[in-house]
């Protein structure tokens, strides 16, 4: 994921307090992830095939 998808999606935080105070779903699902994964190589591995939140939802869901 990049920042242009952040962007094009209204999740960049560009201000403090996230994107016009709108609740940012992508931070905590890759947070979660992280905590899911064994170790970094894993999250690393597991996520660098993502481009879409959806997998990301659904890859913090099957874990």
């Amino acid at each position: 994921m990049n920042q242009a998808f952040f962007a094009f999606h209204g999740a960049y935080a560009d201000m403090p307090g996230g994107a016009a105070g709108a609740q940012d779903p992508v931070g905590p699902a890759v947070r979660a992830l992280r905590a899911q994964s064994g170790s970094l190589v894993e999250f690393i591995r597991r996520i660098s095939w993502m481009w879409k939140f959806e997998q990301l939802q659904a890859a913090v869901e099957n874990s």
